[in-house]
């Protein structure tokens, strides 16, 4: 027994993944795509309700009532890299040359941070 759940019963978000588990990670990145966009939709509904009859719902601060658009989605950038460095992988034939790779990959990600970086001075 928890304290959220004194029955023991299966909450929703546990039968969420129960029915996830068995599938692979494409699957389940586009599962939860699917039901990440229901709720915004949901979300969205109760908002625009309340607003119509001249409501605010006391769960919603005022600033959060304004439509908020992301301008990119950071799960989604992450699969896609990804995917481009597994193209570039899979296509090596010797572990020389993934090493090469990740070593050359790991060089230019530590300038492009120390571009990014303050002086020690500043700080």
């Amino acid at each position: 027994m928890t304290k959220n759940n004194p029955q023991n019963t299966p909450d929703k978000s546990t039968e969420s993944l129960q029915k996830i588990k068995p599938i692979n990670i494409e699957q389940q990145y586009t599962y939860w795509q699917e039901k990440t966009e229901i709720l915004r939709k949901k979300q969205q509904n109760l908002r625009r309700e309340s607003l119509s009859t001249g409501q605010i719902l006391p769960f919603l601060e005022p600033q959060a009532i304004t439509e908020k658009c992301k301008l990119f989605d950071c799960v989604e950038m992450k699969y896609k890299a990804v995917q481009q460095i597994l193209k570039k992988i899979n296509n090596m034939t010797t572990i020389e040359e993934e090493l090469a790779y990740w070593e050359k990959s790991t060089e230019k990600l530590r300038s492009r941070q120390q571009a990014f970086r303050r002086p020690k001075n500043l700080q």
